[in-house]
Protein backbone atom coordinates (compact mmCIF):
# COMPACT_ATOMS: atom_id res chain seq x y z
CA UNK A 1 0.00 0.00 0.00
CA UNK A 2 1.45 3.41 -0.93
CA UNK A 3 1.61 6.10 1.59
CA UNK A 4 -1.04 8.14 0.18
CA UNK A 5 -3.73 5.48 0.27
CA UNK A 6 -2.62 4.59 3.88
CA UNK A 7 -2.75 8.32 5.02
CA UNK A 8 -6.03 8.44 3.25
CA UNK A 9 -7.83 5.20 4.98
CA UNK A 10 -6.09 6.65 8.21
CA UNK A 11 -7.73 9.90 8.00
CA UNK A 12 -11.13 8.30 7.58
CA UNK A 13 -11.10 5.87 10.50
CA UNK A 14 -9.75 8.48 12.32
CA UNK A 15 -13.05 10.21 11.32
CA UNK A 16 -15.18 7.40 11.93
CA UNK A 17 -13.45 6.48 15.31
CA UNK A 18 -16.89 5.32 16.81
CA UNK A 19 -19.25 2.94 14.97
CA UNK A 20 -21.67 1.35 17.20
CA UNK A 21 -25.07 -0.14 16.54
CA UNK A 22 -28.12 1.29 19.19
CA UNK A 23 -31.39 -0.37 19.75
CA UNK A 24 -34.63 1.55 18.62
CA UNK A 25 -36.22 1.09 21.69
CA UNK A 26 -33.40 2.10 24.08
CA UNK A 27 -30.67 3.74 23.93
CA UNK A 28 -27.92 2.38 25.32
CA UNK A 29 -24.53 4.54 24.45
CA UNK A 30 -22.53 5.98 26.96
CA UNK A 31 -23.27 9.73 26.10
CA UNK A 32 -20.98 11.27 28.95
CA UNK A 33 -18.19 9.37 28.36
CA UNK A 34 -18.28 10.40 24.19
CA UNK A 35 -18.81 13.71 25.54
CA UNK A 36 -15.93 13.94 27.54
CA UNK A 37 -13.77 12.14 24.89
CA UNK A 38 -14.53 14.44 22.30
CA UNK A 39 -16.57 12.69 20.35
CA UNK A 40 -19.78 14.70 20.40
CA UNK A 41 -21.03 14.59 16.64
CA UNK A 42 -23.52 11.77 16.00
CA UNK A 43 -24.69 11.13 12.16
CA UNK A 44 -27.83 8.25 12.03
CA UNK A 45 -27.94 5.79 9.46
CA UNK A 46 -32.39 4.83 9.55
CA UNK A 47 -32.75 1.82 8.23
CA UNK A 48 -36.18 3.28 7.33
CA UNK A 49 -38.15 -0.19 7.79
CA UNK A 50 -35.43 -1.92 5.85
CA UNK A 51 -32.81 -4.26 8.26
CA UNK A 52 -28.98 -4.28 9.03
CA UNK A 53 -27.16 -7.22 8.67
CA UNK A 54 -29.95 -8.86 9.01
CA UNK A 55 -31.24 -7.71 12.24
CA UNK A 56 -34.39 -6.01 13.22
CA UNK A 57 -34.75 -3.00 14.95
CA UNK A 58 -31.28 -1.11 15.01
CA UNK A 59 -30.05 1.87 13.29
CA UNK A 60 -26.48 2.58 13.03
CA UNK A 61 -25.14 5.54 14.72
CA UNK A 62 -21.50 7.28 13.74
CA UNK A 63 -19.58 9.68 16.36
CA UNK A 64 -16.97 11.87 15.28
CA UNK A 65 -14.53 14.35 16.70
CA UNK A 66 -14.63 17.80 15.68
CA UNK A 67 -11.39 18.38 16.14
CA UNK A 68 -10.11 15.99 14.10
CA UNK A 69 -12.05 17.41 11.17
CA UNK A 70 -10.61 20.01 8.43
CA UNK A 71 -12.15 23.50 8.36
CA UNK A 72 -12.70 24.12 4.79
CA UNK A 73 -12.64 28.19 2.95
CA UNK A 74 -16.03 29.13 5.08
CA UNK A 75 -14.70 28.04 8.27
CA UNK A 76 -16.96 25.43 8.46
CA UNK A 77 -15.80 21.32 9.89
CA UNK A 78 -16.25 19.08 6.82
CA UNK A 79 -16.72 15.39 7.99
CA UNK A 80 -16.77 13.14 4.88
CA UNK A 81 -19.26 10.18 5.37
CA UNK A 82 -19.02 6.71 4.30
CA UNK A 83 -22.06 4.03 4.11
CA UNK A 84 -22.74 1.30 6.58
CA UNK A 85 -21.87 -1.09 4.25
CA UNK A 86 -18.84 0.35 3.00
CA UNK A 87 -16.24 -2.12 2.92
CA UNK A 88 -13.82 0.28 4.81
CA UNK A 89 -15.59 -0.66 7.60
CA UNK A 90 -14.24 -4.60 7.49
CA UNK A 91 -16.35 -6.23 9.60
CA UNK A 92 -18.14 -3.54 11.33
CA UNK A 93 -19.71 -3.12 7.44
CA UNK A 94 -23.50 -3.53 7.79
CA UNK A 95 -25.20 -4.34 4.42
CA UNK A 96 -29.31 -3.12 4.48
CA UNK A 97 -32.02 -4.65 2.68
CA UNK A 98 -36.49 -4.72 3.02
CA UNK A 99 -38.30 -7.37 1.42
CA UNK A 100 -39.47 -7.13 -1.85
CA UNK A 101 -38.15 -3.03 -1.81
CA UNK A 102 -35.13 -1.97 -4.05
CA UNK A 103 -32.69 0.05 -2.03
CA UNK A 104 -32.73 3.65 -3.89
CA UNK A 105 -30.26 5.48 -2.10
CA UNK A 106 -29.55 7.93 1.50
CA UNK A 107 -31.82 10.90 1.86
CA UNK A 108 -31.75 14.20 4.50
CA UNK A 109 -35.28 14.32 4.84
CA UNK A 110 -38.29 12.29 4.51
CA UNK A 111 -41.88 13.28 4.45
CA UNK A 112 -44.99 11.32 4.17
CA UNK A 113 -46.37 11.00 0.13
CA UNK A 114 -49.24 12.97 -0.65
CA UNK A 115 -50.62 14.58 -4.15
CA UNK A 116 -51.53 17.89 -5.01
CA UNK A 117 -54.49 18.43 -2.53
CA UNK A 118 -52.72 16.30 0.52
CA UNK A 119 -54.13 13.07 0.10
CA UNK A 120 -52.35 10.41 1.38
CA UNK A 121 -50.33 8.30 -1.93
CA UNK A 122 -48.54 5.15 -1.50
CA UNK A 123 -45.42 3.71 -2.70
CA UNK A 124 -45.91 3.74 -6.24
CA UNK A 125 -48.07 6.95 -6.25
CA UNK A 126 -51.57 5.82 -5.94
CA UNK A 127 -54.19 7.09 -3.71
CA UNK A 128 -53.99 4.68 -0.41
CA UNK A 129 -57.75 4.80 -0.13
CA UNK A 130 -57.68 3.24 -3.48
CA UNK A 131 -54.59 0.73 -3.27
CA UNK A 132 -55.18 -0.29 0.12
CA UNK A 133 -51.60 -0.23 0.61
CA UNK A 134 -49.88 1.80 3.65
CA UNK A 135 -48.86 5.50 3.02
CA UNK A 136 -45.33 5.98 1.62
CA UNK A 137 -42.45 8.55 1.89
CA UNK A 138 -40.88 11.04 -0.75
CA UNK A 139 -37.02 12.42 -0.07
CA UNK A 140 -34.98 15.02 -0.53
CA UNK A 141 -30.96 15.99 -0.03
CA UNK A 142 -29.89 12.73 -1.96
CA UNK A 143 -26.42 11.84 0.25
CA UNK A 144 -23.66 11.09 -2.59
CA UNK A 145 -20.78 9.48 -0.22
CA UNK A 146 -18.14 10.45 -2.58
CA UNK A 147 -18.44 14.29 -2.78
CA UNK A 148 -21.45 15.08 -0.49
CA UNK A 149 -19.57 16.63 2.81
CA UNK A 150 -21.24 16.95 6.61
CA UNK A 151 -20.53 20.63 7.32
CA UNK A 152 -20.82 21.90 10.88
CA UNK A 153 -20.58 25.03 12.88
CA UNK A 154 -17.14 24.64 14.69
CA UNK A 155 -18.49 27.31 17.39
CA UNK A 156 -21.65 25.22 18.21
CA UNK A 157 -21.48 22.64 21.81
CA UNK A 158 -22.93 19.44 20.19
CA UNK A 159 -23.71 16.87 22.14
CA UNK A 160 -23.14 13.14 21.33
CA UNK A 161 -27.02 12.22 22.26
CA UNK A 162 -28.19 14.72 19.42
CA UNK A 163 -27.90 13.74 16.20
CA UNK A 164 -25.75 16.35 14.05
CA UNK A 165 -27.36 14.36 10.73
CA UNK A 166 -30.15 11.79 10.11
CA UNK A 167 -29.56 10.10 6.65
CA UNK A 168 -33.32 7.83 5.78
CA UNK A 169 -32.71 4.89 3.63
CA UNK A 170 -34.64 5.11 0.75
CA UNK A 171 -37.19 2.23 -0.89
CA UNK A 172 -39.29 1.26 -3.69
CA UNK A 173 -41.07 -1.90 -4.24
CA UNK A 174 -39.44 -4.74 -6.51
CA UNK A 175 -40.18 -4.20 -10.17
CA UNK A 176 -43.09 -6.45 -11.73
CA UNK A 177 -41.56 -7.89 -14.71
CA UNK A 178 -43.51 -8.85 -17.95
CA UNK A 179 -42.23 -10.75 -20.40
CA UNK A 180 -43.27 -10.94 -23.95
CA UNK A 181 -42.36 -12.95 -27.02
CA UNK A 182 -42.44 -12.10 -30.71
CA UNK A 183 -45.08 -14.65 -32.57
CA UNK A 184 -44.56 -16.02 -36.27
CA UNK A 185 -47.14 -12.93 -36.98
CA UNK A 186 -45.03 -10.32 -35.34
CA UNK A 187 -47.44 -10.03 -32.41
CA UNK A 188 -45.94 -10.06 -28.88
CA UNK A 189 -47.89 -12.69 -26.44
CA UNK A 190 -47.49 -13.08 -22.64
CA UNK A 191 -44.88 -15.31 -21.59
CA UNK A 192 -44.49 -14.46 -17.54
CA UNK A 193 -45.51 -11.54 -15.13
CA UNK A 194 -42.96 -12.03 -11.86
CA UNK A 195 -42.46 -9.53 -9.09
CA UNK A 196 -38.34 -9.35 -8.36
CA UNK A 197 -35.88 -7.34 -6.85
CA UNK A 198 -34.30 -7.83 -10.73
CA UNK A 199 -34.43 -9.83 -13.59
CA UNK A 200 -31.42 -11.57 -15.26
CA UNK A 201 -31.14 -11.68 -19.15
CA UNK A 202 -30.51 -15.03 -20.40
CA UNK A 203 -26.42 -15.71 -21.31
CA UNK A 204 -24.22 -17.83 -23.02
CA UNK A 205 -22.32 -20.73 -20.47
CA UNK A 206 -18.56 -20.74 -21.76
CA UNK A 207 -18.01 -23.67 -19.75
CA UNK A 208 -20.89 -25.39 -21.08
CA UNK A 209 -21.79 -24.27 -24.33
CA UNK A 210 -25.25 -23.71 -23.09
CA UNK A 211 -27.60 -20.55 -22.66
CA UNK A 212 -27.86 -19.99 -18.92
CA UNK A 213 -31.69 -18.82 -18.62
CA UNK A 214 -31.79 -18.70 -14.78
CA UNK A 215 -35.28 -17.09 -13.70
CA UNK A 216 -35.79 -16.53 -17.42
CA UNK A 217 -38.85 -17.89 -19.05
CA UNK A 218 -37.93 -20.85 -20.95
CA UNK A 219 -40.06 -21.88 -24.26
CA UNK A 220 -40.13 -25.51 -25.49
CA UNK A 221 -37.63 -26.38 -28.94
CA UNK A 222 -36.55 -22.70 -28.75
CA UNK A 223 -33.62 -20.50 -27.46
CA UNK A 224 -33.73 -16.76 -26.50
CA UNK A 225 -31.89 -14.58 -28.84
CA UNK A 226 -32.25 -11.19 -27.38
CA UNK A 227 -34.51 -8.28 -25.63
CA UNK A 228 -35.71 -4.90 -25.51
CA UNK A 229 -37.71 -2.96 -23.07
CA UNK A 230 -39.65 0.13 -23.88
CA UNK A 231 -36.44 2.19 -23.79
CA UNK A 232 -33.34 0.36 -22.93
CA UNK A 233 -32.70 -2.25 -21.17
CA UNK A 234 -29.81 -0.06 -19.36
CA UNK A 235 -32.07 2.33 -18.68
CA UNK A 236 -34.03 0.52 -16.18
CA UNK A 237 -31.80 1.31 -13.08
CA UNK A 238 -30.57 4.68 -14.14
CA UNK A 239 -33.25 6.69 -15.84
CA UNK A 240 -37.09 6.09 -15.97
CA UNK A 241 -38.52 2.62 -17.53
CA UNK A 242 -42.50 2.99 -17.43
CA UNK A 243 -41.90 5.52 -14.65
CA UNK A 244 -39.40 3.81 -12.99
CA UNK A 245 -36.93 5.45 -10.49
CA UNK A 246 -36.70 9.02 -9.68
CA UNK A 247 -33.78 9.65 -8.11
CA UNK A 248 -34.61 13.21 -6.88
CA UNK A 249 -37.28 12.08 -4.62
CA UNK A 250 -36.50 8.51 -4.03
CA UNK A 251 -39.74 7.49 -5.43
CA UNK A 252 -41.06 4.99 -8.14
CA UNK A 253 -42.94 6.65 -10.42
CA UNK A 254 -45.47 4.80 -12.55
CA UNK A 255 -47.17 1.35 -11.77
CA UNK A 256 -43.66 -0.65 -11.33
CA UNK A 257 -44.52 -2.76 -14.17
CA UNK A 258 -41.42 -3.40 -16.94
CA UNK A 259 -42.61 -4.54 -19.89
CA UNK A 260 -39.65 -6.65 -21.97
CA UNK A 261 -39.72 -7.74 -25.41
CA UNK A 262 -38.15 -10.80 -26.54
CA UNK A 263 -37.34 -12.72 -29.10
CA UNK A 264 -36.54 -16.56 -29.90
CA UNK A 265 -34.69 -19.05 -32.21
CA UNK A 266 -36.33 -21.98 -33.35
CA UNK A 267 -34.67 -24.67 -32.13
CA UNK A 268 -32.18 -25.47 -29.10
CA UNK A 269 -28.59 -23.86 -29.73
CA UNK A 270 -25.45 -24.11 -28.20
CA UNK A 271 -21.94 -21.91 -28.64
CA UNK A 272 -19.57 -24.53 -29.12
CA UNK A 273 -15.72 -24.29 -28.17
CA UNK A 274 -14.71 -27.41 -26.92
CA UNK A 275 -15.11 -31.37 -28.60
CA UNK A 276 -16.71 -32.24 -25.11
CA UNK A 277 -19.46 -29.48 -25.25
CA UNK A 278 -20.41 -30.91 -28.49
CA UNK A 279 -20.86 -34.64 -27.42
CA UNK A 280 -22.43 -33.36 -23.66
CA UNK A 281 -25.03 -31.52 -25.82
CA UNK A 282 -25.06 -34.11 -29.20
CA UNK A 283 -28.81 -34.47 -30.11
CA UNK A 284 -30.64 -34.79 -33.25
CA UNK A 285 -32.65 -31.60 -33.15
CA UNK A 286 -29.62 -30.30 -31.86
CA UNK A 287 -28.30 -26.57 -33.15
CA UNK A 288 -24.75 -25.60 -33.05
CA UNK A 289 -22.75 -22.63 -33.34
CA UNK A 290 -18.90 -23.51 -33.71
CA UNK A 291 -16.97 -20.93 -32.24
CA UNK A 292 -13.12 -22.63 -32.41
CA UNK A 293 -11.72 -25.71 -34.30
CA UNK A 294 -12.46 -29.38 -32.53
CA UNK A 295 -10.05 -31.79 -32.17
CA UNK A 296 -12.43 -35.06 -31.43
CA UNK A 297 -9.00 -36.92 -30.17
CA UNK A 298 -10.28 -39.25 -27.13
CA UNK A 299 -13.29 -37.69 -27.57
CA UNK A 300 -16.40 -40.49 -27.84
CA UNK A 301 -18.31 -39.73 -30.85
CA UNK A 302 -21.99 -39.79 -30.03
CA UNK A 303 -23.30 -43.32 -30.99
CA UNK A 304 -27.04 -41.58 -31.52
CA UNK A 305 -25.89 -39.13 -33.92
CA UNK A 306 -23.66 -42.00 -35.85
CA UNK A 307 -27.18 -43.74 -36.34
CA UNK A 308 -30.07 -41.89 -36.46
CA UNK A 309 -30.90 -38.86 -38.56
CA UNK A 310 -29.72 -35.79 -37.97
CA UNK A 311 -32.68 -32.61 -38.55
CA UNK A 312 -30.97 -30.16 -36.69
CA UNK A 313 -28.30 -27.27 -37.35
CA UNK A 314 -24.07 -26.49 -37.47
CA UNK A 315 -23.14 -23.20 -38.62
CA UNK A 316 -19.62 -24.21 -39.07
CA UNK A 317 -18.36 -20.60 -38.88
CA UNK A 318 -14.80 -22.12 -40.90
CA UNK A 319 -13.79 -24.53 -38.63
CA UNK A 320 -12.80 -27.62 -38.39
CA UNK A 321 -14.01 -31.14 -36.80
CA UNK A 322 -11.23 -33.26 -36.71
CA UNK A 323 -9.85 -36.45 -35.95
CA UNK A 324 -13.55 -37.82 -35.55
CA UNK A 325 -13.76 -42.28 -34.81
CA UNK A 326 -16.68 -44.23 -35.25
CA UNK A 327 -17.06 -47.63 -34.69
CA UNK A 328 -19.81 -49.39 -36.17
CA UNK A 329 -20.60 -52.92 -35.00
CA UNK A 330 -24.18 -53.12 -34.22
CA UNK A 331 -25.99 -55.64 -36.48
CA UNK A 332 -29.32 -53.84 -35.95
CA UNK A 333 -28.25 -50.24 -37.28
CA UNK A 334 -29.87 -49.50 -40.46
CA UNK A 335 -28.47 -46.18 -41.33
CA UNK A 336 -24.23 -44.96 -40.21
CA UNK A 337 -21.70 -42.79 -41.06
CA UNK A 338 -20.63 -39.58 -39.09
CA UNK A 339 -24.14 -38.73 -38.99
CA UNK A 340 -26.72 -41.79 -39.79
CA UNK A 341 -28.50 -39.43 -41.82
CA UNK A 342 -28.67 -36.04 -42.76
CA UNK A 343 -32.46 -35.62 -42.45
CA UNK A 344 -34.64 -33.15 -44.12
CA UNK A 345 -35.01 -29.38 -42.88
CA UNK A 346 -31.06 -29.98 -41.88
CA UNK A 347 -28.81 -27.31 -42.08
CA UNK A 348 -25.09 -27.56 -42.43
CA UNK A 349 -22.66 -24.85 -43.45
CA UNK A 350 -19.03 -23.61 -43.81
CA UNK A 351 -17.56 -26.32 -42.06
CA UNK A 352 -15.17 -29.15 -42.43
CA UNK A 353 -14.85 -32.50 -41.18
CA UNK A 354 -11.16 -34.00 -41.05
CA UNK A 355 -9.39 -36.79 -40.57
CA UNK A 356 -12.96 -38.97 -40.05
CA UNK A 357 -12.47 -42.53 -39.74
CA UNK A 358 -15.66 -44.74 -39.83
CA UNK A 359 -15.02 -48.51 -39.31
CA UNK A 360 -17.92 -50.57 -40.51
CA UNK A 361 -17.64 -53.94 -38.81
CA UNK A 362 -21.07 -55.19 -39.04
CA UNK A 363 -24.44 -53.97 -41.08
CA UNK A 364 -28.30 -54.55 -40.70
CA UNK A 365 -29.07 -57.91 -41.34
CA UNK A 366 -32.35 -56.18 -43.08
CA UNK A 367 -32.11 -54.73 -46.75
CA UNK A 368 -31.77 -51.23 -47.03
CA UNK A 369 -28.74 -50.68 -44.59
CA UNK A 370 -27.23 -47.59 -46.09
CA UNK A 371 -23.76 -46.27 -45.01
CA UNK A 372 -21.05 -43.63 -45.80
CA UNK A 373 -18.39 -41.62 -44.36
CA UNK A 374 -20.24 -38.91 -43.50
CA UNK A 375 -23.96 -39.98 -43.42
CA UNK A 376 -25.80 -43.04 -43.98
CA UNK A 377 -28.43 -41.04 -46.08
CA UNK A 378 -28.43 -37.63 -47.03
CA UNK A 379 -32.08 -35.74 -47.91
CA UNK A 380 -32.17 -33.85 -51.05
CA UNK A 381 -34.40 -31.42 -48.70
CA UNK A 382 -31.39 -31.04 -46.60
CA UNK A 383 -29.70 -27.72 -46.80
CA UNK A 384 -25.95 -28.56 -47.23
CA UNK A 385 -23.27 -25.80 -48.08
CA UNK A 386 -19.26 -25.37 -48.44
CA UNK A 387 -18.37 -28.69 -46.61
CA UNK A 388 -15.12 -30.29 -46.98
CA UNK A 389 -14.78 -34.14 -45.82
CA UNK A 390 -11.72 -35.98 -45.59
CA UNK A 391 -10.91 -39.70 -43.92
CA UNK A 392 -10.77 -42.72 -44.18
CA UNK A 393 -14.53 -45.51 -45.03
CA UNK A 394 -12.93 -48.75 -43.19
CA UNK A 395 -15.08 -51.83 -44.83
CA UNK A 396 -15.01 -55.27 -42.49
CA UNK A 397 -14.66 -58.68 -44.20
CA UNK A 398 -16.71 -60.04 -41.20
CA UNK A 399 -19.88 -57.98 -42.65
CA UNK A 400 -22.89 -60.48 -44.29
CA UNK A 401 -22.22 -61.15 -47.98
CA UNK A 402 -26.11 -61.87 -48.72
CA UNK A 403 -27.49 -58.55 -47.30
CA UNK A 404 -27.12 -55.72 -50.06
CA UNK A 405 -26.16 -52.81 -48.66
CA UNK A 406 -25.90 -49.08 -50.50
CA UNK A 407 -22.45 -47.74 -49.87
CA UNK A 408 -20.98 -44.58 -50.53
CA UNK A 409 -17.54 -42.44 -50.43
CA UNK A 410 -19.24 -40.08 -48.87
CA UNK A 411 -23.08 -41.57 -48.67
CA UNK A 412 -25.02 -44.51 -49.23
CA UNK A 413 -27.61 -42.75 -51.66
CA UNK A 414 -26.29 -40.32 -54.43
CA UNK A 415 -26.99 -36.73 -54.38
CA UNK A 416 -25.80 -33.75 -55.66
CA UNK A 417 -24.04 -31.58 -52.85
CA UNK A 418 -21.77 -28.70 -52.45
CA UNK A 419 -19.50 -31.37 -50.82
CA UNK A 420 -15.63 -31.78 -51.20
CA UNK A 421 -14.88 -35.52 -50.59
CA UNK A 422 -11.77 -35.32 -52.90
CA UNK A 423 -9.92 -36.65 -49.73
CA UNK A 424 -11.64 -39.55 -48.86
CA UNK A 425 -9.80 -43.71 -48.75
CA UNK A 426 -11.93 -46.69 -48.58
CA UNK A 427 -10.70 -49.77 -47.40
CA UNK A 428 -10.90 -53.63 -46.69
CA UNK A 429 -9.75 -54.44 -43.11
CA UNK A 430 -9.80 -58.46 -42.48
CA UNK A 431 -9.72 -60.98 -44.78
CA UNK A 432 -8.93 -59.01 -47.95
CA UNK A 433 -9.25 -62.29 -50.35
CA UNK A 434 -12.93 -62.54 -48.56
CA UNK A 435 -13.85 -59.26 -49.77
CA UNK A 436 -12.66 -56.49 -52.25
CA UNK A 437 -14.31 -53.34 -53.46
CA UNK A 438 -15.03 -51.48 -56.63
CA UNK A 439 -15.47 -47.39 -56.47
CA UNK A 440 -16.83 -45.92 -58.84
CA UNK A 441 -19.00 -42.28 -58.89
CA UNK A 442 -18.76 -42.16 -55.10
CA UNK A 443 -20.64 -45.40 -54.82
CA UNK A 444 -18.53 -48.54 -53.49
CA UNK A 445 -19.66 -52.23 -54.89
CA UNK A 446 -18.28 -54.90 -52.52
CA UNK A 447 -17.11 -58.16 -54.33
CA UNK A 448 -17.44 -61.08 -51.65
CA UNK A 449 -15.86 -64.70 -52.27
CA UNK A 450 -17.65 -67.73 -50.82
Amino acid sequence: MNSKIKFTLITVMLLIAVCFIASCSQWETPYETLDEDGYTVSVRFDANGGIFAGTEDVYIVDVFNLNNAQTNAQGKKEISLIAPNDSRRGTGAFEISKTKSIFVGWYTDRQLRVDENGNPLDAYGVLTSVSGREQGYTYSGRWDFDTSKLELDPNKDYKSEENALTLYAAWIPSFVYEVYMENDEGEFDLLMSKEALEIELPRWNDKTGKMDVKSFPTVENKTFKEASLTKDFSELLTGTVNGGIDYETGTMQGDGKVEIYTRYLDGVWFKITTPKQFKDNSRLDGCYILESDLDFTGIVWSSTLASEGFKGTIIGNGHKMSNIKVNQGNTSVMRGGLFGGIDAGATIENVTFENVTFNMNAGSLKAGASFGLLAGTISNEAALTNITVSGVFNISSDIYPDTEYSLGVLSGNIIDTDIDISNITCNVTGDTEKLSIEVSDGQITLNFVK
